[in-house]
C-alpha cells in the first residue's frame, strides 16, 4: 500500500460523501417529544425526544414537519439516548411525531480538513505512523510481561501484554468477550509507563464505558479528561469532564474580560488567553477520551499528538477516520473491535468512494474478503493480533449458534448452562407464512415496506413475554431492518401501553444488549394486482451488500442475552434466500431445534 495513494483516495472518498450527504439531507422520525421547562431567555419552546441519532449533534440547521406545518428548529442538547430541539413556537406539552431533516456534512467537512493537513505537511513521520497501522509487520509475540490481572482471562491478559509492547495491536472481541473492559488495564498500563493516551470511539456511550473501565484500574485519576458530552449519568465521569474541570479557571478569566470590556484590545487579549488556557490543560492531560467526531471538530485537539491512540469499536470507523487517529499516535496504536459487527456506513454514489468509506481497518490491514480469510490473517500474526474466544453474556446454545455461523466455531461460552427443560431453546423462529402475510410499500422516499401481519405477531409476542413470562419491558428489544418499520411497531406497541420497549434498526442496537431480542425481518411478497411478487432487498442480499449481510445479522442476533425470536415468512425466505446466507442461517437454527 502506498501512503500517498491511500491519503488521496481517502480525500476523494470524503469529498464524494460530502456531495452525497448534501444532495440527500438526513431524515428521521422523532416520537414522544416532551416539553422542557422554559428558560426566561429562550424564545419558543424546547422539546426532548428519545433518539439514538448521532448525526443531529452536529446539525447546523434542522427542518421539522409537524402535521402539515414546516418549521425551522435548532438542536440544543444531545446524548446517546435523546435529542432536545428548540422550536420557534409552543406546540403543547407533548409532540407525538416529528419528521426532521438536516444536512449532515459538518463532521465530514472537518474530517476533510484534517486529511488535508496531513497531505499538506508531506511528513515522513506522519507517513510512518499511518503505515504502521495500515500495513502492520509481524514481530516476536510479546509474552514476557504476561501476568495475572484481576478479572481477566488468559487471552485478555495476553492482549494487555501485547498492547503495551507492540507498535500496533489488533484486538478482535466478539460480543460479550470483555473487549472494552480489557482496554481499561491496557490504558492503565500505558499511564503507568507515563505515556499520554488518546482514547476514541464512535459514540459517546462507548467512550463513557471505556473511560469507566480505565478509571476502575488506576490509583491516580488526575489528568484524565472526558472531552465532549457524556451519555452516561455517572458522577465519576462528570468529575473528569473537561468543560467542568476548566470552568473555575475560565470564570476567573471571564471576570477579567468583563472588567476590561471598555478596552477592546485588553478584552481581546484576555479572550485569547482563554483559548490558550484550555489548550494548555489538554497538553498536560495524561488521557483524553472523546468521540472520533469530537477529535475531528475540536480546534483544541487539531495540533495535539499523543504517545498512544486507543481506538475502540474500530470496525465501525471508516479508513479516513483511522488515518487521522493514527497520525496522532507518536509510538503505539491499539485497534479494538469486531470485524464481524457493523461496518462503516456511506452514502457516496461513486462506487470507489462508497467501497472505500465502507471498508474497515481490519479488512484493509488483513486484505481479507471473508471471515475465513480474516481468521487466517489472525492465525498468521499472533504477535500483533488477539482474538477473544470466551463470551460471558449469552446463553450457551445462543452463543454456540453465533459461534458456528459467524466465528468459525471458535467462540465458547464462559457461562454455566442455563437450567431449563431439554426441549427449550434460546433461539426460536416464528414462521408467519401460515398467516398469509404480504407487504405494501408506503409512499415516500426510499423503500418503506409495511407488513401488518408481522406487526400483529410482534405485538402478540410482546404481550406474552410481558404478561405471561413477566419479562421487564425494558429488557425487550425489537430490531427491524428498515427505519420506516420502527415507527410502525412503536405505534402498534404504544396503543397497548408498551412504551418502555426499545424499537430500532440494527444500527440502533450496535453495542447494546437486552435479555430478549425480537428480530422482525418485515419482508414478505409484495401483493400487486391480485398476485404476490417476491424479490430480494439490500439488508439480506449479499449480491447487493456482500459481507454486510452476515455482519448485520450477527449484530441483530448477538444483542440477545437469553432469548432470540426471529419473525420470518419462511415461504418468502425459501423463495428468495434458500441458497443465500440468510436461508442457510435459518436452516441452522431449525436444525438446532428453533422451530
Amino acid at each position: 500500500m502506498d501512503f500517498s495513494d491511500i491519503l488521496e483516495r481517502s480525500i476523494r472518498a470524503v469529498d464524494a460523501e460530502i456531495v452525497a450527504v448534501r444532495a440527500r439531507p438526513a431524515r428521521d422520525v422523532l416520537t414522544d417529544g416532551r416539553l422542557k421547562p422554559r428558560k426566561e431567555s429562550v424564545h419558543g419552546a424546547r422539546y426532548v425526544f428519545p433518539s439514538t441519532q448521532q448525526g443531529l449533534k452536529y446539525a447546523e440547521a434542522v427542518k421539522v414537519t409537524v402535521g402539515s406545518g414546516v418549521l425551522e428548529a435548532s438542536v440544543t442538547e444531545t446524548d446517546d439516548e435523546s435529542v432536545t430541539l428548540q422550536l420557534p413556537e409552543d406546540m403543547g406539552e407533548r409532540i407525538d411525531r416529528l419528521d426532521v431533516e438536516w444536512e449532515n456534512d459538518f463532521v465530514l467537512r472537518k474530517l476533510r480538513d484534517q486529511l488535508g493537513r496531513i497531505q499538506d505537511e508531506q511528513d515522513e513521520v506522519l507517513r510512518d505512523r499511518v503505515m504502521r497501522v495500515l500495513a502492520p509487520e509481524a514481530g516476536e509475540a510479546a509474552r514476557g510481561d504476561i501476568r495475572d490481572i484481576e478479572g481477566l482471562n488468559a487471552r485478555q491478559a495476553e492482549a494487555v501484554a501485547m498492547s503495551l509492547a507492540q507498535p500496533v495491536t489488533f484486538i478482535w472481541g466478539p460480543p460479550g468477550t470483555g473487549k472494552t473492559s480489557t482496554l481499561g488495564p491496557v490504558m492503565a498500563g500505558f499511564l503507568k509507563q507515563r505515556k499520554r493516551v488518546l482514547f476514541v470511539s464512535n459514540t459517546n456511550r462507548a467512550v463513557d464505558v471505556g473511560l469507566m473501565s480505565v478509571l476502575n484500574r488506576v490509583d491516580d485519576a488526575s489528568g484524565i479528561f472526558r472531552l465532549g458530552d457524556p451519555a452516561m449519568d455517572d458522577p465519576r465521569i462528570d468529575a473528569h469532564r473537561f468543560d467542568v474541570m476548566a470552568e473555575s479557571a475560565r470564570d476567573a478569566l471571564r471576570s477579567e474580560i468583563l472588567l476590561a470590556a471598555a478596552d477592546e484590545t485588553e478584552a481581546e487579549r484576555l479572550t485569547d488567553r482563554l483559548v490558550v488556557l484550555e489548550f494548555s490543560l489538554l497538553r498536560k492531560a495524561r488521557l483524553v477520551a472523546a468521540t472520533l467526531a469530537k477529535v475531528c471538530t475540536s480546534e483544541l485537539l487539531a495540533d495535539l499528538d499523543f504517545d498512544v491512540v486507543v481506538l475502540d469499536e474500530a470496525s465501525m470507523a471508516s479508513i479516513p477516520y483511522v488515518l487521522v487517529m493514527a497520525a496522532k499516535a507518536v509510538a503505539q496504536v491499539v485497534i479494538a473491535g469486531d470485524p464481524m459487527q457493523l461496518p462503516p456506513i456511506a452514502q457516496a454514489e461513486e462506487p470507489d468512494a462508497r467501497i472505500w468509506m465502507e471498508t474497515d481497518i481490519y479488512a484493509l490491514a488483513s486484505g481479507a474478503a471473508s471471515p475465513a480469510e480474516l481468521f487466517a490473517w489472525h492465525d498468521r500474526n499472533p504477535s500483533f493480533t488477539a482474538f477473544f474466544d470466551t463470551q460471558y453474556r449469552m446463553r450457551a446454545d445462543l452463543s454456540d449458534l453465533i459461534s458456528r455461523v459467524f466465528y468459525d466455531g471458535r467462540l465458547k461460552s464462559g457461562l454455566p448452562p442455563a437450567k431449563r427443560r431439554r426441549s427449550e431453546t434460546s433461539v426460536r423462529i416464528v414462521d408467519t407464512s401460515p398467516m398469509g402475510p404480504s407487504i405494501r410499500s408506503r409512499n415516500g422516499s426510499g423503500f418503506q415496506p409495511v407488513n401488518e401481519v408481522h406487526q400483529e405477531v410482534v405485538r402478540n409476542l410482546v404481550t406474552s413475554l410481558v404478561l405471561k413470562d413477566l419479562v421487564n419491558p425494558y429488557e425487550i428489544g425489537i430490531v427491524v431492518p428498515f427505519r420506516s418499520a420502527v415507527w410502525d411497531i412503536r405505534q402498534t406497541l404504544r396503543n397497548d401501553g408498551f412504551t418502555e420497549i426499545e424499537v430500532g434498526t440494527v444500527h440502533t442496537f450496535q453495542g447494546r444488549e437486552k435479555q430478549v431480542i425480537i428480530f422482525d425481518t418485515v419482508m414478505s411478497g409484495l401483493l400487486e394486482h391480485g398476485r404476490t411478487r417476491h424479490f430480494p432487498v439490500r439488508p439480506f442480499d449479499e449480491a447487493k451488500s456482500g459481507l454486510h449481510v452476515p455482519r448485520l445479522l450477527n449484530v441483530a442476533f448477538s444483542r440477545a442475552k437469553s432469548r432470540l425470536y426471529l419473525v420470518a415468512d419462511l415461504d418468502h425466505m425459501r423463495a428468495i434466500y434458500a441458497r443465500k446466507f440468510l436461508g442457510r442461517l435459518i436452516g441452522t437454527i431449525r436444525k438446532q431445534g428453533g422451530d
